[in-house]
């Protein structure tokens, strides 16, 4: 609905909108979104593109068992243009990154609204869990996971994840340490939160992996 709203308001297309007043403005210069690659025939973007991939088992009877064998080959092709705005860009962990980073130091909202998204959501946690003697909550905020310790208000990590056919990905933000880390698998399986805490790690003290 908002997507429509921008459109109906701006004479614009979602996309032109959002690269022209967010991803221009914050130096996203690796950020396109599918439309791009479809409609306007940009060759170089479609040979940018990574290739994704998926694990395919195989189980093959031999005598009196069953061998199974696993895989990684190239995932279907999933045309991903007709998600926006909820989806259907193609970005650069670095831009993705950038992106975060300038969501949650300022430079896109302003302080009223900011701390709206983070207080939205729902107020209970939706997780809960013990880390190096710490316990620590998860609240769900308007689009962001919000990690503090059990009993305070202290935001200690902002993050989101994200996943489609072959691939996968997360982003985290930690205020404290001014750190932003993302990263971007082309496997839908890909460890993304396990390699976050350990590149967050080398910048963090004390680690939180």
């Amino acid at each position: 609905m908002l997507g429509i709203i921008i459109e109906a308001v701006s004479g614009q297309t979602y996309a032109t909108y959002i690269k022209e007043n967010l991803f221009d403005r914050i130096g996203m210069k690796n950020t396109f979104s599918e439309a791009d690659k479809i409609f306007n025939g940009n060759v170089d973007l479609a040979r940018r593109k990574s290739v994704q991939y998926e694990m395919r088992s195989t189980a093959v009877q031999r005598e009196y068992k069953t061998i199974t064998t696993a895989e990684y080959v190239p995932a279907p092709s999933v045309e991903m243009s007709g998600k926006l705005p909820a989806g259907g860009f193609m970005a650069t962990a670095r831009d993705v990154a950038r992106f975060a980073r300038a969501v949650h130091t300022g430079k896109v909202f302003t302080k009223p609204t900011q701390n709206l998204i983070y207080a939205g959501g729902r107020p209970e946690p939706v997780d809960e869990y013990t880390l190096n003697d710490t316990t620590y909550t998860i609240h769900y905020a308007l689009g962001w996971r919000l990690r503090r310790k059990k009993g305070e208000m202290k935001v200690e990590r902002i993050a989101h994840t994200g996943g489609a056919v072959g691939g996968a990905a997360m982003v985290a933000h930690f205020p404290s340490k001014h750190v932003t880390v993302c990263v971007l698998a082309n496997v839908q399986d890909g460890a993304v939160e396990k390699t976050m805490y350990r590149i967050a790690s080398l910048f963090l003290d004390p680690p939180m992996f």
